[in-house]
């Protein structure tokens, strides 16, 4: 399913104009008519592009565009700036503030279109130049550093929302056997087929991410120790029908903490000396921090 187009005025006959225009096109919208209002949107949804008038009852639009241009997963949501402002300094600035285009009103339905795609083709561009910097090569999952860019926003929405929020830290049993055995690329083979399968069996509102070598980070969004459990147990489970090579047997430990808009390294600290605990006790098992 395709996102949608944001549609941001405070007009209610310009919103409407534009909502049928880009209906008309095909695209999903939604809509906001205020600063405010965009900004409680964004907050739960990330659109394909925005198209922002100038003019809000309470925020000019080249003060949003830059403040969203600081936020790493807004910075390449492409912005068109709608206004009635003709002359050159206005369009200047509204470019130099970050938006990728500028149309004036009334909007013209076929240059709508026109810019409208090219803005898309660039953010399209741009976010794939973004998978690859943040994605694990092997197993297409978030790479360490954007799952922990990502943590700390969800830390936050925790806190903001004061809802739980659980990190698992999960580690392959005696994983270098496998490699030792089978050899690296077998290794590999069971490295993707287990990052499939977390993904598979987990939320889609659950964040997967390789930590490093045989280990795995998952984060929970809005569930306690006792149902994110749960979800890791049935992982567990579900790991002795899961298809692996060379005929093998693929278990993993888990240590878990849950916080509410905690610290990063604490709940991490957390979580590995809850995994150790689950080593030590034979593997193949989940621990809860105490």
């Amino acid at each position: 399913m395709s996102r949608p187009v944001l549609v941001v005025d405070d007009s209610p006959t310009q919103r409407t104009y534009l909502v049928l225009l880009l209906r008309r096109a095909g695209h999903d919208v939604i809509q906001a008519k205020s600063g405010a209002e965009a900004e409680s949107v964004l907050a739960e949804h990330t659109p394909a592009a925005i198209l922002l008038d100038w003019q809000l009852p309470d925020a000019e639009g080249p003060d949003l565009v830059r403040r969203w241009s600081a936020d790493d997963r807004l910075k390449w949501v492409p912005v068109l700036m709608v206004t009635g402002h003709e002359s050159p300094e206005h369009t200047r600035e509204a470019l130099q503030a970050g938006a990728v285009d500028y149309l004036r009103k009334p909007v013209d339905e076929v240059e709508l279109e026109a810019r409208l795609s090219v803005a898309l083709r660039v953010g399209a561009l741009q976010e794939e130049l973004l998978r690859q910097a943040t994605r694990d090569p092997l197993t297409g999952l978030l790479n360490r550093r954007a799952f922990f860019e990502r943590m700390g926003q969800e830390l936050e929405r925790s806190r903001r929302h004061d809802q739980d929020l659980t990190l698992a830290l999960l580690d392959l049993d005696h994983f270098k056997r496998v490699n030792d055995n089978h050899g690296h690329l077998v290794g590999d083979e069971v490295l993707q087929s287990f990052a499939a399968h977390l993904v598979a069996t987990l939320r889609t509102v659950d964040i997967v991410g390789r930590y490093g070598g045989e280990e795995f980070v998952v984060l929970m969004p809005e569930v306690g120790p006792q149902l994110a459990s749960i979800g890791l147990e049935r992982c567990r489970v579900g790991m002795a029908s899961c298809p692996w090579p060379e005929g093998l047997q693929v278990t993993f430990s888990c240590g878990l903490t849950t916080a509410r808009g905690g610290d990063v390294e604490r709940m991490l600290q957390e979580a590995d000396a809850a995994l150790y605990r689950a080593k030590a006790a034979g593997r193949n098992r989940l621990i809860l921090a105490a």
